[in-house]
């Protein structure tokens, strides 16, 4: 400033700063400390998420990825490569099992395994008529609440990927339509494909993780053994996750 002579220019940027609990941050890290290991970066969970459930074009030209998870649901946009908002809101899964425990008299471990066979459409069962109600009720308030979430970015861009889903309540029979009658865009549930091989949706932050941190190593310029080339090393990882899968193992 005030030098003459001297030719100068103003650099802009936007960002999304995402805010957590510094106290689940230092409870994870701890965590892996404990296990062995050194944290090397802390990711938004959406972002991994979208890694291992969006496609390139998806993240590309407009996609809202939406995650029930147990306690919260998050609410992303992602476009143009990025991620450019998000919101997460306290409603979860463990509402939905809550909800049947109390409305149907039983146990939160019954509760889990009734909610695993419902079928959003109703499936004539004079019991299971009584939980799907239950379910649908407390399905229908999240999907509201998504719904003015969205509204609320007053995202000026066009969604034409529109809504993609994660989290064991997607999973549920007859989702897809039941929220999109809700939301009144094309809705899907997320799907992860390792080799042909299906993985379970509720690892898609884990396999994000993976993802992320091999491209990041592959970007990093460091000279790497053979055995652990950032594609060798996402494939071990996989075949980590899927034995855990398989043996009924929890991350």
């Amino acid at each position: 400033r005030g030098l003459p002579g001297r030719s100068v220019f103003e650099a802009e940027a936007g960002a999304r700063v995402v805010a957590a609990p510094t106290r689940n941050i230092k409870d994870i890290s701890k965590a892996v400390h404990l296990a062995g290991l050194e944290v090397e970066d802390v990711l938004f969970g959406p972002v991994a998420a979208a890694e291992a459930l969006l496609t390139t074009a998806e993240k590309e030209f407009g996609t809202i990825l939406i995650d029930i998870g147990a306690g919260t649901t998050s609410v992303s946009i992602f476009d143009q490569g990025s991620l450019r908002e998000t919101t997460v809101f306290p409603v979860g899964g463990e509402h939905l099992a809550s909800d049947l425990a109390i409305g149907l008299h039983t146990s939160l471990h019954q509760a889990v395994e009734i909610l695993s066979d419902c079928e959003l459409s109703g499936s004539g069962d004079n019991k299971l008529d009584l939980a799907n109600s239950i379910i649908e009720a407390r399905l229908a308030e999240i999907m509201h609440l998504t719904a003015r979430v969205i509204k609320s970015f007053q995202y000026p861009g066009l969604l034409p990927g529109g809504a993609v889903f994660s989290g064991g309540t997607s999973l549920l029979g007859g989702f897809a339509p039941f929220a999109e009658n809700i939301l009144q865009i094309p809705v899907r549930v997320g799907d992860i494909q390792v080799d042909g091989q299906p993985l379970r949706l509720t690892l898609a932050n884990a396999l994000g993780l993976v993802k992320y941190g091999a491209q990041r190593l592959a970007g990093s310029g460091l000279r790497l053994a053979a055995n652990c080339e950032s594609g060798a090393l996402m494939d071990r990882l996989i075949k980590w996750l899927q034995g855990r899968m398989k043996n009924g193992s929890r991350l």
